[in-house]
């Protein structure tokens, strides 16, 4: 039988915070990398999990344009977990000013982090970088012992909460990203559950806030800070992807971006309002809504546009948005839109001129002038640019972004 616990809140306003862990912290090895390409080619990384490869993947995320890219795989229940790693299988042996590299950034077990320098990795010839392990030749970074086994210990497993924070405007906060948690609304409360199964489904009376965290904890940020004004909050969510839930429709909301890019968040009834900072994402009962124009949400918005003429569906919107916070860049997914069933349906095998003229009536909605279509032409048919990187040049110029600034600086509704 699951355990049951209980929060008896006062009638007042408070703040709790719940670190139980997710999806990507619980159950899970998870990397966080980035390389530096050669030959353009990247480095491929792989997970090790006790001698045997369980996840591959190349790495496109690139040290010098400061992204990072998430690489992890979910350890089936019950299985005795003795060493983890992570390997480098493609370094090209030549020179180190010739050569592809990969960053290791943070690796976790269970939502530990484990210490990069304490892993064993014998090739390793290089000086370490701040916070970082790099990895400069093949082979594989190992972990085991008392690390592994502390870290697969780490959570209990099955337990629910039973929260009832009574009166006043009171605010849950869970460690971890919203898209890896199960939220609900049913009989006048709120659910939250774990989709990994790193607890059963905690049950929130009396709460009127459910707040997420970004992937701080084994990033190193510092995890989302919420400060108390009265009846209003600041919340700021730092680094990451940050997404703040509330009870409710977003009819029961009133959402304002300020001067300074942040937004403010009012409770139509009860006139208390959150002024969010660094957060990134909205949920209501009825929807979730992207607030980061200037981030990934916006540029896959852009995207829409440029290579489609139209505002994006909200299940394809938010595919493509939570493929750029999961660590694909932005020419990657151009690349997914040109080769959609959609765009070759659309507009068939066009030329490189008809392709650049497209992208003008798409975004300026107006046949394109003769020097820019020569321009961008003639450095398609040079190999100067490919078109993936033509129709980011379009989605991101600043009359695309001032084109549907009206349509998502109140939010971009989208489905996961």
């Amino acid at each position: 039988m699951a355990v049951i616990n209980t929060i008896d809140g006062t009638a007042s306003n408070d703040v709790y915070a719940w670190h139980r862990g997710d999806g990507f912290q619980t159950g899970k090895l998870v990397a966080v990398l980035s390389g530096s390409q050669s030959e353009g080619q990247p480095p491929v990384a792989q997970l090790i999990v006790n001698g045997q490869v369980v996840a591959s993947a190349a790495v496109w995320s690139t040290v010098q344009s400061g992204a990072t890219q998430v690489l992890s795989y979910t350890i089936p229940a019950g299985t005795a977990v003795t060493s983890v790693g992570i390997a480098y299988v493609n370094d090209l042996f030549k020179s180190d000013t010739d050569d592809r590299n990969l960053f290791v950034h943070s690796l976790s077990l269970n939502g530990v982090s484990l210490q990069l320098n304490q892993g064993t990795y014998t090739p390793e010839a290089h000086p370490v970088q701040p916070g970082e392990r790099l990895m400069a030749w093949n082979g594989p970074i190992i972990f085991q012992g008392a690390t592994v086994t502390d870290a697969m210990n780490a959570h209990t497993l099955g337990s629910n909460l039973t929260i009832d924070l009574k009166e006043g405007v009171d605010t849950f906060v869970y460690e971890g990203r919203f898209p890896n948690y199960n939220l609900g609304y049913t009989d006048g409360h709120m659910t939250v559950g774990s989709k990994s199964g790193a607890f059963g489904t905690d049950a929130l009376f009396g709460t009127e806030r459910v707040v997420f965290d970004d992937l701080g904890s084994y990033l190193g940020n510092a995890p989302l800070v919420v400060t108390q004004d009265g009846n209003n909050r600041t919340i700021d969510g730092g680094g990451g992807i940050d997404t703040v839930a509330y009870i409710g429709s977003r009819s029961d909301y009133t959402i304002a971006r300020t001067g300074g890019g942040n937004y403010v968040v009012t409770h139509n009834g009860f006139g208390d309002a959150d002024v969010l900072v660094n957060v990134e994402r909205v949920s209501f009962s009825n929807g979730n809504y992207a607030l980061d124009v200037n981030g990934n949400g916006g540029m896959a918005y852009r995207l829409y546009q440029a290579a489609f003429n139209r505002t994006p569906d909200v299940g394809g919107f938010g595919y493509q948005m939570s493929a750029l916070d999961n660590g694909l860049t932005i020419w990657q997914v151009s690349d997914n839109f040109l080769h959609s069933p959609e765009f070759q349906s659309t507009y068939g095998n066009l030329s490189n001129e008809e392709f650049v003229r497209t992208l003008y009536r798409n975004v300026l909605h107006r046949e394109g002038e003769a020097g820019g279509v020569q321009f961008h032409t003639n450095n398609l048919n040079s190999g100067a640019t490919v078109r993936f990187q033509t129709l980011v040049q379009f989605s991101e110029s600043p009359e695309n972004q001032a084109a549907v600034i009206g349509a998502i600086e109140g939010g971009a509704l989208y489905t996961l």
